[in-house]
This record gives C-alpha cells, structure tokens and sequence, in this order.
C-alpha cells in the first residue's frame, strides 16, 4: 500500500514471479507527451520468501497514464498514453535502457477510453480492449497503418528483440457495445471481457476475421452475456451517474484459471470490478448452446469505504486473487456536473481526485478441505523448468513457459510431441498441459504439416476426449485438404467449422456443412460459422443445396442462403453460375425447393455486379425461364435484374405478363396489405427506373388507404432509381397523414440528391418545415454535402427550427420552471412521446442511449442541462456518424460495430444498417450527441417541469420475495428505532399514498421486521435461495443461507445500526463474521440516493479514520490480505 507504491492502474508478473505496477500521476486530465509524463513502471519482489514484499524497483520512469503491461523477451510491453512501447533492461540492474516504440497512432482524447489489459494468448499472440477513442495503429517500424476501430477486442503479434522488437500485425477482433476496460482468457482459449454502461460480462465467440472473408456480410456488436446488469453493495454511499445500481464502470474479466481455490471456481468463475460500488463480483459462467450465460451471484470482496475503487482483480502467480484498488472517492470520468469543468483528458476536474493512495490486495482461500497449492515460483530459465510448468495449477506460469519454448527456441519439440498425445483429463475434464504444448508446437513452425511425427500425434489427439482439449487440436491442425476431413465428424462443431471456414474447398466439407445446417441453425454462434465455412466452400456448397432443395431435410435458413449467395456472386463466377440456375430450376418438388430458391436468388441479384455480363449455355437459358415461372413471387422480380445484368434476352418476353401480375395484386384492395406491399416493392425492383410504375403506386395513395398499405408504398417508392422518384414524393404530400410523412422524409433524406429536391420543396413552401423532426433538423444542418447544409440553415433559423446557440441561456430561462414541482403523469407522457424513442425507463423504452431508470439521485438543475445541452459532456459511444456512400445515400446514426470491410450504424429509430467500407465515400465523426439540441422546441416549459418530476421521482414501495430476504419473523416492527414504543414513516410530502393504485389508509403502520437466522427454523429448502445457485443436485456452486442478526448499535449514536452476518462459502468451507456500521435512515425504503460529492463533505484519505480491511494490517500490502476473517470491523465479505 501506499507509500511504498503509487497510484497503481494495473498489473503483471513477470516469469521469476515479480508484481510489476504501473503508477499513475497523469490520469486522467494530465497525458503528457512521449517521454515527458510522471508515471512509472515498479518491480516489487520478495528476496526472503517470507510472503511480504520487501524490494521496490523503479523500472523506468517518464511515462504518462501508463494502462497495461505484459512481458517479451526478456523485457515489458507497456501501453504509454498513445503509444504501445517496448521496455527492456540489458544490463541486469532492472532498469529499462532500452526503449522502443512498437505502435502509434492510439487517440486519448479520452483518457478512460484507451488501450488496456494486456494478456498473451495461447496462441502466441497479445490480447487487449480498446475504449470509445478511435484510433488508427501504425506498426512494423511505421511502414503499415491499420484500420481505424474503437470499442472492442483487439490482438498484436511481435517478432524481433531489444532495439529490432517490431509488431508484424495488429488485428481488430470484435466491437463491444460500449467503453471497453475488461478482458479474461480461459484455460481453453475462450474469450471474455466487459464494458461499462450495464455489460459486466462479455463472449466473443468468433472473431471479425471470419465475417471479413464473406463479400458483403458484417458481423455486427456484441450485447453481453451477463444474465442481470445489477450489482450487490456492501454500502448505500454508491456514486453513479447513469446505470443506477448496476455496473456502469465494470472493469476486468479475470477467471479463475488455478487450482488453490475450491474446484467450483476451476476456469468458471470470473472476477469483474465495480469500483463505483467499491466491489469485486464473482461471474458464474455457464455454457448456452455454442455461446454462455453468466450471472453474478455473490462478490468476492466488497467494501464499505467510501474511498475504495477495486479496478483490477487477477488471479496471481500462487493461485490467489491479487486486486488492484485505485481508493478514490471520485471514479466518474464523465459526463461533468453542473459547475465543473472539463479537463483535457475530457474527466470534469475537481480536487477530491487522489494522487497519493492506493493499495493491492492478496485475497486468499482458507478453508476446511485442502487443495492443490501450486508450487513455489518455478525456475523457468531451464528447458526442463519450462516443460515442468506445464504442468503447474496455475495457467499463468503455464502461459511463461509456452511463451519463453516460443521465444528461445530451445529443444523441445520430441518431448512436446509426446505430450500432445496425453489423453488424460484432470477434475474438470481439462488437459491444460496438452493445450499449452500444442500452441508451443504451433509457435515453433511445427505445425504445418511439415513435421511427420507431428501429423501423426496431431490425429491421435484428435480424439482427446476433452473438448477444450479438442478445440485447440482443430486451431492449430494444419489447413490442408487431409487434415480438413478428419474434422467433418469433430464433436466441437463452433471450432471444426471455424477450421473448416480456413481449409482449401472440398465437396466433402460442403455436404458436411450442408447437413450441418439442417440441425444446427437455432443457435445464433453456430449459424454465423456455417456461413463462413459454407462461403469458404460456396463453389461445391451452393449446388449441392439446389440439388438437394426438395429434399425433407431442413435447409439452411433463408438469411443463411442470401448471405452466402451474395458472397458467391460478389466474385462474378461466371463460368459456374449457369450450372446454379439448371441446378435451381430442377429442384423438386417445388413447393419445398421454394425455401432455397428464393434467398439464392435475392442473393445473386443483390451481390452480383452491373458490368459483369455472362454468356449462358442454351440449356441454362432455358432453364432461366424455367425458373422464373416456378420461383416465389417475390424472387421473380430479381430474377428479372439479373438477367438483364447478366445480358440474357431470355426473359424479355416474360417481363410485360410478370409486371402486370405484380400491378394486378398491388391495385387489388381485396388482397392483404403485406401482400400488395411485397408485389409494390417487388414491382419496383422488377422495373427500378421506370417513371410509370412510381405514378401508379402513388396515386394508390389515398385518404382511405391504410397507415401500414400508406407506409409500404411509399417505401417502394423510395428504393426507386427513376429521376421523377422524389418529385412524385413531394407532388403527394397533400395526400399523406403526419405518418406517412416521416416515412416519405427518411426516404427524401437518404439521397443526396433527393434532399436537395427537398429543401427546394421548402423553399417553394410545398413541405412545412414542421414536418422535420428534431433529429432530421439536426441532420439537415450538419449533412455531409456543405452545399446543402448552408441552404438548409437559413431556412430552419427563419422558420425557428434551429435551437438557440446560446445552450446556457436556455438554461437559465427555463430554471425558474423547471425546479417547481411538476405532475409526475403528465411527464411520463412526455417521456414515451420524445425520449422512449432512444431511451429506456423502468423497461420502457428503446436501449440505444443510457438508461434513465436512477436519475433520481440526479438534481433537476443538472438534469436539464443533459436534456436541453447534450453534446456539452457526451461519451465517444454515443457521438453521431454520418456516412455518405458512392451512390449517394447517407445513413446517420451510432457506431456500434466495426470491422475491415463493413461498418454497422444505428439510427434514431433503432435499426441497423450495415455499409461495406468500399461503398464509404464520406465517413464524418461528429462531436455531437444522437440525441439533439433543443428539446425546447418541442416542448413547452410546463411539459419539461413535469418530464423533470418523471424522471426525478423517487421509487415506490414494491413486494419483493420474502424467501430472498428472510428466513423468521420477529415482532419487532421494521421501522423500530428500539428508543420509542411507536414507529413512524416520515414522508416528503402530505399526499395520499398510494400502492398498485390503492390508496393506503395511513401513512404509518404496523411492520414485520423480516430477518435471517441460521438458529432459528428455515423455510423450506425451495425458499433458501438469496439469489445464489440452491443446494439442489448438480448445482456446482452452493451456498448455506447467511445468519444476519440486525439490532441497534448502543455503542454508538442512534443513527447507526449494525448488521452481523455470517457468510458461508461454498459447501461451507470457509465464512466471515463482518460487523458493518451504516446510517438508518428514517425509512430505508424512502431514503435520499447520496449526490455528487462536494468537497467540504469528504474526508480525505489521510484526514478521516479508516475501516479498510487492509487497514487493519496496517496498510502495509506486503502482508496483504491473509483472511478474509482476519477482521470482525472488515469491509470485504466472501459471500
């Protein structure tokens, strides 16, 4: 602890087992330049074996907000501000002398949105999460640049050392859904993170790289795994600024991956910081299908010093849980309150932020049964130390041995070889030796099919009876033809289709894959990778689904099929396509074929492109008719396209009678609306510049037509190429209801040059500018085209439609209003009208901007600066991107996925659009907020009072399950402050209470105090629950129902209570009394959230007393944490 350390913001060991630190003085508004900042690295190493740190080394120094560290040969990776360096002492003092950068290019704008946790992988390669700053690396001595991406998972490879280190690749793996500061690996391989902003736990099953390879797909966000966002203080002193009692600053994914704790914990539990609940929580890991779920049902360590800030928790090199506790008051970064300012690392500044303190604790397990105690630190400088770590508990020495066989290329490969033909299996049905060895193999060049003896034992461990075993057998296997069939049968379908989705293309895998998807398409990971090994085999794949499309056997999904049809025709493969169509037009019996038919069509129509013409065969244009009077309607249209693309004359005399089915069924009012609106848009695509067919279907647009038949025409409309499209649009506006208006305003809006048709009709006084929404009005003002936007900008000043510039003046006229008391009613209303658009509240609502369930611990004062000024302090996550493409569409919306090839964009509207960066003509980043300036203007100043009051108001009383809160009734009354015979609820306000719409008949009563007892009678065992897995068999993970006993504290004042609790680990083998003194409020149900902190109300660290449980051993961190039950006035409970 401090001072003997810095203000630590993360942490490593090296492979002699010393705790590496990276301090901070920087962080966050002082990032200096390259080689000017005061951070640093520190060595802290027991010399005596004693347990207890007793050397500290200065490494290097002159850093600035230093963030992650791992090791290469013989020296440290470090992420410095913006720069990713390489560090390394060369003549045995530990201190660096050699200092070489090895990536540029990292944005720190923000800087909690950078690069962190550095962790090598299995497969040899460096893992970390970048934040919401978008950055662009530079690397390989600046001789390659990479591709611009934010939030998400990322991986380098280095080869070289000193002076020659260089990294060869960086590689972009999958963008996460929000700020990113979290990342775990499993014993297997397996990749975990989280987020902030309500996604404590993260999966990424399959990387970018597989969606990059299939022309015109994406993948899209990660959403997180994590069954609830909530978490479980120690303390009601939690300071949060949005996501209100969850994790909204989840920091770390570490898994247990040792064997000094339980084997509950073995490779399926992970420890996820929340440091603005001052807690660690335990994920529950659980497989879902080809993905998994987590829940957190209980936290390893929570506190309730106002002070503590856990932001790393690793499991260290003697299988113990090391964590990292920034001890801040003030762990908000953004947005700044009211009268703050804003620092240049954009976190509001404020003086409560500490310098000085921090601390690292050493939790370990103590319990009844013994486990295996991994061995003191192994000598890795020795091939046999090396092979001997292989075999260790602990995952982390097991990665320095595999990382330094790689590294020094010793001799090794014979004893590797025999390793990876081990079929052993330890209690959890793992082979981590086998796993290691193989990726040391594999890092050595032996692997690639060169190596006989190597092939040979790479066929015997193909059939490990350990999956995690097997899933690294089928990474690493070679990509030869060979090898491809020995994995058609692999019983670890997401990895053999993964491996396939590299393999050389093969009949045998195509039908392998074909049969696969009958069988396998539910589940959303295993559907994504049929795809990419399906386009990996497209030649062989896509005629044996035509053949086979009649056939009982499930075919792949529609989406499945397009996707990779689109790929297939993306490369023009016009030797093989006319084969397809006889393929196509032969499926029997055709009612079935149908479901394969018509997404390879829409797929060829949609991928294959215009100066691509082929030359039929007379069989394949025959076949060609064929298939145009036996596929689904709604393909014939497309099918028509395509021909004409391909220069086939075959349909032309097809095309009169196929338009006129689709205008009869479009005119028909007897025929459904979906019906008429697949013939309209199938109609239009069918004839996509023809002015006549756009006037028909306009003037089917009537006062008596229906919303939704209104709607899908004027989308059909709007996917047209004719030159009179968006006049035809504007001539009906008469016609169209307020609804119909949006729809024919987005499509106006889509098209450049249908916008600047647009602004004219506003400019004649055909549209009203009252027609623009708030967000369309924004958008007009900032479109990418400048031309346009300096037209549209007068206009929208002169008719008002432009919010005053002046945001603060806004403010402060409308204060004097909005801080009266408003009616709660009316401003849900406004809430579901303007906000539920973006926002969610109490589960109503869209989830693309933050939550506003919570703001109640907000003041109106600073609320409605975030309502009426929000681009003033906005997250890189919820900036607005406008994209233009080359044919001159242009999408705004969210950035929330990313890739090599494709971007995925959501608007205000919450849809989707994904465009392949080679259709990007314009991608512009604003600093601007989705959510749009002036509110005022759509809302009258009563209406924002009562949107206030909604949002402001406090919760209500609401009927929770007894089982989770207790297991006996007392006759003490709940609101019972032991000093009067009477108890009383003292109330905000004189108005009628109210429950579920009935009105109580006094505002005090008489209460229960429901309390837990581990001496009195339990409920029955269905009710012992208190949110944790119950003691049912083959639960893995059970705890004993904790004995909390709740009484006044007579030692103290009367505002203070005490709670006891005895908490039981799991199957009872360790517990801790914890005595936790916390103010009893009035009434603990009605109790005001705690506000911004102010600094005349804070003790700081070095003037208040503190109840640290590290304090207790005299906040020395060498001695640690020893036991959990070291202390009955601890803050930490194992629960």
């Amino acid at each position: 602890a401090d001072p003997e350390i810095g203000k630590p913001l993360a942490m490593n060991w090296d492979e002699r087992g010393r705790l590496w630190l990276c301090e901070t003085l920087d962080y966050p508004n002082e990032l200096q330049e390259p080689t000017k900042g005061r951070d640093r690295i520190r060595i802290c190493e027991d010399t005596n074996g004693d347990g207890k740190a007793d050397k500290f080394t200065i490494f290097a120094e002159q850093l600035s907000i230093p963030t992650a560290i791992a090791f290469y040969r013989g020296g440290a990776i470090v992420q410095d501000g913006t720069e990713t360096v390489y560090l390394k002492d060369t003549n045995g003092d530990d201190k660096a002398d050699i200092r070489k950068v090895i990536i540029t290019g990292w944005a720190l704008g923000d800087t909690h949105g950078g690069v962190s946790n550095f962790q090598y992988g299995l497969d040899n390669w460096y893992y970390a999460m970048q934040g919401y700053n978008n950055s662009k690396p530079v690397f390989d001595d600046c001789k390659k640049t990479g591709e611009s991406f934010r939030m998400g998972f990322f991986r380098f490879r280095l080869e070289g050392e000193n002076s020659q280190a260089a990294v060869k690749d960086v590689e972009f793996l999958r963008s996460t859904n929000n700020n990113t500061w979290g990342l775990g690996l499993s014993e297997e391989g397996l990749i975990f993170g989280s987020t902030a902003n309500g996604n404590p736990s993260e999966f990424l099953p399959i990387p970018n790289r597989y969606y990059e390879k299939v022309r015109g797909w994406s993948s899209s966000v990660l959403n997180g795994i994590a069954d609830r966002n909530k978490i479980d203080p120690l303390s009601d002193k939690v300071r949060q600024v949005d996501w209100h009692g969850g994790f909204t600053a989840a920091a770390g994914h570490a898994l247990y991956t040792a064997r000094s704790w339980p084997k509950e914990y073995w490779n399926r539990t992970a420890f996820v910081c929340e440091p603005t609940g001052k807690l660690v929580s335990t994920f529950v890991i659980r497989p879902d299908g080809a993905g998994f779920r987590s829940n957190n049902p209980w936290n390893i360590l929570a506190s309730d010093d106002e002070w503590s800030a856990p932001i790393m928790a690793e499991v260290g090199p003697d299988g113990q849980l090391w964590v990292i506790d920034w001890y801040n008051i003030i762990v908000q970064h953004n947005p700044t309150p009211a009268g703050y300012k804003t620092g240049k690392g954009n976190a509001y500044e404020i003086d409560l932020r500490d310098k000085k303190h921090g601390r690292i604790y050493r939790v370990v397990w103590k319990g009844e049964e013994e486990h295996p105690i991994i061995p003191p630190n192994p000598d890795l400088s020795t091939v046999e130390g090396q092979l001997d770590a292989l075999k260790t508990g602990s995952m982390l020495w097991r990665r320095h041995a595999q990382r330094l066989m790689v590294e020094n290329k010793a001799d090794v490969l014979q004893q590797l070889i025999v390793t990876i033909q081990d079929h052993a299996q330890d209690e959890i049905g793992q082979n981590a030796e086998v796993i290691h060895a193989l990726w040391a193999l594999h890092g050595r060049g032996a692997l690639n099919g060169s190596n006989p003896d190597a092939n040979k034992a790479l066929l015997v461990a193909l059939d490990h009876p350990s999956p995690g075993v097997l899933r690294n057998v089928l990474a690493v296997m070679p990509r030869t033809e060979a090898m491809s069939k020995a994995l058609v049968k692999s019983p670890v379908w997401l990895a053999a289709l993964l491996a396939l989705a590299e393999m050389p293309s093969s009949a045998e895998a195509a039908e392998a894959i074909r049969v696969a998807f009958g069988s396998a398409t539910q589940d959303r990971w295993l559907n994504d990778a049929l795809i990419a090994a399906a386009a990996q085999h497209v030649g062989h794949f896509l005629p044996l689904v035509a053949k086979n499309a009649g056939a009982k056997l499930a075919s792949p999904p529609a989406n499945a099929l397009a996707i990779v049809s689109e790929h297939y025709a993306r490369s023009a493969p016009v030797d093989s396509v006319g084969t397809l169509v006889e393929a196509l037009a032969a499926a029997e019996p055709k009612e079935v074929a149908a479901r394969a038919v018509e997404p390879i069509i829409l797929g060829l129509s949609k991928g294959w492109p215009k100066d691509k013409p082929v030359t039929l065969s007379a069989s394949a244009e025959k076949a060609l008719v064929q298939l145009v009077g036996t596929a689904p309607t709604s393909a014939r249209g497309a099918l028509v396209n395509l021909a004409t693309r391909w220069g086939s004359k075959a349909l032309d005399a097809h095309i009169a009678e196929i338009a006129k089915g689709f205008t009869a069924v479009v005119a028909d009012d007897k025929q459904k609306d979906a019906d008429r609106i697949v013939a309209a848009k199938q109609l239009v695509e069918f004839q996509k510049s023809d002015t006549d067919t756009i006037a028909s279907l306009a003037k089917l647009i009537m006062p008596r037509t229906s919303a939704e038949l209104a709607n899908g025409l004027v989308e059909a409309i709007g996917i047209s190429d004719s030159p009179a499209a968006d006049a035809t649009l504007i001539a009906s506006w008469p016609t169209l209801t307020p609804t119909v208006r949006q729809t024919a305003l987005r499509a106006l809006l889509a098209r450049a040059d249908w916008t600047k048709s647009l602004i004219a009709a506003f400019e004649a006084g055909q549209i009203e500018l009252s027609d623009l929404s708030l967000e369309q009005k924004q958008a007009l003002a900032n479109h990418p085209d400048k031309e346009l936007a300096k037209r549209i900008k007068p206009l929208l000043a002169k008719g008002g439609g432009l919010p005053n510039p002046d945001r603060q003046k806004v403010i402060d006229e409308l204060m004097p209003t909005i801080e009266k008391t408003g009616e709660v009613a009316n401003g849900k209303a406004v809430f579901k009208k303007t906000c539920a658009k973006c926002h969610t509240h109490s589960g109503e609502g869209t989830k693309i901007g933050p939550d506003l369930t919570g703001m109640a611990v907000h003041p109106k004062h600073e609320l409605i600066i975030h309502i009426l000024d929000p681009s003033r302090s906005v997250e890189g996550n919820f900036r607005i991107y406008t994209v233009q493409t080359d044919d001159g569409k242009v999408f705004s919306g969210l950035l929330a996925s990313e890739s090599k090839t494709a971007i995925e964009l959501i608007d205000v509207e919450a849809k989707k659009h994904t465009i392949l960066r080679e259709n990007i003509e314009e991608l512009i980043s604003s600093k601007k907020s989705l959510m749009p300036e002036g509110v005022e203007k759509l809302h009258t100043p009563t209406e924002l009072r009562d949107l206030l009051e909604f949002l402001t108001q406090r919760g209500k009383f609401l009927p929770i399950p007894i089982d989770k809160v207790a297991t006996v009734s007392t006759a003490k009354e709940m609101f019972h402050d032991g000093k009067h015979d009477e108890q009383k609820l003292i109330f905000a306000d004189w108005k009628p209470k109210m429950f579920e719409g009935v009105p109580a008949a006094h505002a005090a009563g008489r209460h229960a105090d429901l309390q837990r007892s581990g001496e009195s009678d339990p409920l029955p065992r269905r009710h012992q629950r208190l949110g944790l897995a119950s003691e049912r068999e083959g639960d893995d993970v059970r705890h004993r129902p904790p004995e909390i006993r709740r009484r006044p504290n007579r030692e103290s004042s009367a505002s203070q209570w005490r709670t006891f609790c005895r908490l039981h680990s799991p199957r009872g083998r360790a517990a801790i009394e914890v005595c936790v003194r916390r103010p009893r409020p009035t009434s603990p149900l009605l109790r005001r959230p705690p506000e911004t902190p102010r600094e005349d109300r804070i003790h700081r660290p070095d003037q208040r007393p503190r109840r640290h449980l590290a304090s207790d051993h005299g906040g020395d961190h060498r001695r640690a944490v020893r036991s959990l039950g070291a202390s009955q006035q601890g803050c930490f409970a194992h629960r």
